[in-house]
């Protein structure tokens, strides 16, 4: 089973503990894609660790635009371009969320689904469910759309109006995955962004570390969106 992993790094000071994570399921099935953001020392030594205990990796470093969705886009991108053979795919980065009183439970709980626990369970629903197009940690599975008004409880939803038109991307379901960390049909990401430019996308994005606390981002549409990736397609979400 070729699987590829999609991964971005930006704090040194939590990234090993992700990093030694993913040396657990480093084999000669799997292509790992990094990005690197950042150019501190640290950010050198990780660098360093990165190509040490990830054999099959192709690493970017990428200036700080459009956050992890930013960096994600970029290495789909390459995935996608080096015609990568790959059944599914892994998007996940180094998440912080200092802005949260729980950010340690919530980043535990979306890495659960690379855990020894989990890992072989991800690939049983996908391989038993045909219609299951994301895994992904069941608690941060979320739905802001509002029916009556055709909108989104969020300070991005013109924003995502706008992207879903723009890019005509159509879907009934919109649950998504807050956080977007989740596992992924490799070929739901080829066929996404066969007749869309990625670069196009990744170039609207916000720079610097911006937040959707006051006003909407478009890197936060597109964390809805990346979801949507799979439901505009007609593939369900399976949370574990």
């Amino acid at each position: 089973m070729n699987k590829s992993v999609i991964c971005h790094f930006f704090y040194p000071e939590i990234s090993e503990k992700l990093l030694d994570e993913l040396a657990k399921i480093n084999d000669s099935e799997t292509s790992f894609f990094v990005n690197i953001q950042g150019n501190t020392d640290e950010h050198d030594t990780l660098l360093n660790k990165v190509k040490e205990k990830l054999a099959n990796a192709k690493i970017l470093k990428t200036p700080d635009k459009g956050r992890d969705i930013g960096a994600k886009l970029l290495l789909i991108d390459l995935l996608i371009e080096l015609k990568t053979e790959s059944q599914y795919t892994l998007i996940i980065h180094d998440k912080k969320s200092s802005h949260l009183g729980n950010a340690n439970f919530w980043r535990e709980e979306l890495f659960k689904i690379i855990s020894p626990h989990y890992y072989k369970k991800v690939f049983e629903i996908f391989e038993e469910q045909p219609g299951v197009g994301i895994v992904a940690a069941s608690k941060f599975t979320q739905n802001e759309y509002l029916k009556n008004s055709d909108s989104f409880m969020c300070n991005s939803s013109q924003k995502i109006k706008e992207l879903l038109k723009k890019y005509q991307v159509k879907t009934t379901d919109y649950n998504f995955i807050a956080g977007n960390i989740f596992w992924i049909r490799t070929n739901l990401l080829r066929q996404f962004f066969e007749k869309r430019s990625i670069m196009e996308i990744r170039e609207q994005l916000e720079a610097g570390n911006a937040m959707d606390f006051v006003k909407g981002t478009y890197i936060h549409a597109w964390e809805r969106i990346m979801s949507w990736i799979a439901t505009s397609q007609g593939y369900g979400l399976y949370g574990i």
